[in-house]
C-alpha cells in the first residue's frame, strides 16, 4: 500500500479493540433484531398479498429463508471483524485539514468529511464543526470498516 508522508499503519492499541468489540456487539444485536422483524414483515406481507390455502407454507418457507439468510450475513460479518481485530492495523493520519465538506441532501442526513492532502475522513456532525480549513490534526481509522473514526485529536495552533 502506497502512503502519503503523512499517514501510517501502526497496531491497534486497548481502545481501538474495545471499539470495535462494540462494533461486534452491535453485528450480534443486528442479527438478532433482523432474525424477528424480517420473518414478521415477510408473515404479514405475504398474508395481506395472498389468498389461497398455501399462504401458511409460503410464509412459513419465507421466514425460514429470511433467518437462514440473516444468520449467513451476520455471521460472515462477525468472522470478518473477528478477523481484523485479531490481525489489523489502524491507519494514523496527520496534518493540515486542506478541506472540509459534505454530501448528503437534508441536515440530519448529511455525511461530514475533513481532507488532509489527498486523504479523506468521514466524521460525525460534531467532530466536523470542531475544525476548520488550517487546523492541524490527528485521525486514527481502520479502513476495512468504511473509514471507521477509532480517534481524532486536534492539535493546537501556534499563536502569533
Amino acid at each position: 500500500m502506497e502512503e502519503f508522508p503523512n499517514e501510517k499503519e501502526v497496531p491497534f492499541n486497548n481502545n481501538d479493540i474495545a471499539i470495535l468489540e462494540e462494533r461486534r456487539s452491535m453485528l450480534k444485536v443486528s442479527a438478532i433484531a433482523g432474525c424477528i422483524i424480517l420473518p414478521a414483515i415477510a408473515v404479514t406481507g405475504i398474508q395481506f398479498l395472498l389468498e389461497s390455502e398455501s399462504k401458511l407454507q409460503i410464509q412459513i418457507s419465507a421466514a425460514i429463508a429470511l433467518v437462514a439468510f440473516t444468520l449467513l450475513l451476520s455471521r460472515r460479518d462477525i468472522r470478518n471483524l473477528d478477523g481484523h481485530i485479531k490481525n489489523g492495523k489502524k491507519t494514523v493520519i496527520q496534518g493540515e485539514i486542506t478541506r472540509q465538506h459534505n454530501r448528503g441532501g437534508t441536515r440530519s442526513s448529511n455525511i461530514y468529511y475533513l481532507s488532509i492532502e489527498q486523504i479523506e475522513v468521514r466524521v460525525p456532525r460534531e467532530i466536523y464543526q470542531q475544525y476548520k480549513v488550517g487546523d492541524k490534526a490527528e485521525f486514527h481509522i481502520y479502513k476495512s470498516l468504511y473509514n471507521l473514526l477509532l480517534y481524532q485529536e486536534k492539535w493546537p495552533s501556534k499563536g502569533y
